[in-house]
């Protein structure tokens, strides 16, 4: 096997190289098995929830969506629980390019996860409904905020005032 060819990411041995963003650019070339398979070698005190909030974002910021669940779950089998800062930060990012299938599975993992959901996140479902054109969908999502018995705030109606204003 060649160099070229290793599974190991590049870069594996400058410290500085072995971090999120490093790892996210293997990710977003499309070796996850690669990166999975590196992550399993990192010694676990590395593989804190700091480390992987930073890797998810990197993927996120890159639009890279295929890889994260893999992300997810090699964390949550090395004992770290995924929190709501890393949640919303791939919700924001399937909205930002108007994913919204994509944000309501993330959305419904959130709560798979134990993890609840707070006014940024229903604010984010809000946003990616608007950026999709679907107006009601947004109008849905205000409601269902107001039923989990989340009290909107002046973004969520202003995202919503501001939508139906330009439509």
């Amino acid at each position: 096997m060649s160099a070229s060819s290793s599974s190991a990411p590049r870069g594996r041995r400058s410290g500085k190289a072995n971090g999120p963003a490093m790892i996210a650019k293997e990710l977003v070339r499309g070796d996850a098995a690669a990166v999975i398979a590196w992550l399993d070698n990192l010694p676990r005190t590395k593989l804190n929830l700091k480390f992987y909030n930073s890797l998810i974002q990197e993927c996120a910021k890159a639009k890279s969506f295929e890889p994260l669940e893999g992300c997810v779950d090699h964390m949550r089998q090395n004992g770290v629980q995924p929190n709501i800062r890393m949640l919303n930060s791939i919700i924001a990012a399937c909205a930002q390019v108007g994913n919204i299938q994509l944000a309501d599975r993330w959305f419904e993992e959130m709560e798979r996860l134990l993890v609840t959901p707070n006014r940024i996140s229903y604010n984010t479902m809000i946003k990616a409904w608007i950026k999709a054109d679907d107006l009601e969908g947004a109008e849905r999502w205000l409601r269902r905020m107001l039923r989990d018995g989340i009290e909107p705030c002046v973004i969520s109606y202003g995202l919503l005032v501001d939508a139906f204003a330009k439509a």
